[in-house]
C-alpha cells in the first residue's frame, strides 16, 4: 500500500480480487487507481496528465469491469471520433429541449398577457 506523496489522503490500491489494478495498468501503463480516503470512493488517475493526475472518480463503491469499461468508453485516444459525435448529438439534443422550453415560454406569456392587450386596445377605441 503506496501513498500519493502530494496528497496522504490518496492511497494507491495495487491488487483487488478480480485484478482491476492490474487490468487497469494493462490497457494504460500510465492509469493507476487510488483509494481516496477523503471522499471514500475509488479514483482512475494518470501519471500522464499535466497538472493532477486525476482522470475520474468511480462511481461505484466497488472495483469491478464497470470500471474498465468506463476507461474504455472515455478514452478518446480509440474513441475520440465517437466521443466527438456523441458530445454533439447530446448537445443538440439540448438545443432542440431549450427551444422547445423558451417556445413553450414565450407562447405561454402571449397567452396570459392576450386579455391585457385586449382590454387596453379596447379603451383606447372607447369601448
Amino acid at each position: 500500500m503506496r501513498m500519493h506523496h502530494d496528497h496522504p489522503y490518496l492511497i494507491e490500491v495495487e491488487t483487488n480480487v478480480f485484478s482491476i489494478p492490474q487490468r487497469v495498468k494493462a490497457y494504460n501503463k500510465d492509469l493507476f487507481v487510488v483509494w481516496n480516503a477523503k471522499h471514500e470512493r475509488f479514483e482512475i488517475h494518470n501519471h500522464a496528465n499535466r497538472g493532477t493526475t486525476f482522470c475520474f472518480a468511480v462511481p461505484y463503491k466497488e472495483l469491478d469491469c464497470r470500471v474498465l469499461e468506463l476507461i474504455r468508453k472515455g478514452d478518446v485516444r480509440n474513441r475520440g471520433d465517437s466521443i466527438y459525435k456523441e458530445m454533439h448529438e447530446h448537445n443538440r439534443k439540448l438545443e432542440e429541449q431549450n427551444e422547445r422550453e423558451r417556445k413553450h415560454w414565450i407562447d405561454t406569456a402571449v397567452k396570459e398577457s392576450r386579455p391585457y392587450f385586449q382590454k387596453a386596445y379596447d379603451e383606447s377605441r372607447g369601448v
